[in-house]
């Protein structure tokens, strides 16, 4: 199940986190890579599970990723 899980986390480019850790918080999480595509970092975004509706989530998503290849590529990805 793990296995399955972390390869759809790595197709997409980010994982979901919806009241896993703690009751009523939800993340959702994407890595910063460096020059060797190595992953030194992620970028992550918290807070309650009410704000993480679907219709939010896209939004978040795109902002999420578009702000970690910006520092990726600052870090020379």
């Amino acid at each position: 199940m793990l296995e399955s899980e972390c390869s759809i986390i790595q197709e997409r480019g980010y994982s979901v986190s919806r009241e896993e850790r703690e009751p009523g918080v939800a993340a959702i999480a994407a890595p910063i890579f460096d020059f060797d595509r190595k992953v030194p970092a992620a970028l992550s975004l918290v807070g309650p599970v009410q704000r993480f509706t679907e219709e939010n989530l896209a939004e978040m998503v795109e902002k999420l990723l578009s702000a970690t290849r910006e520092i990726s590529l600052l870090m020379g990805e």
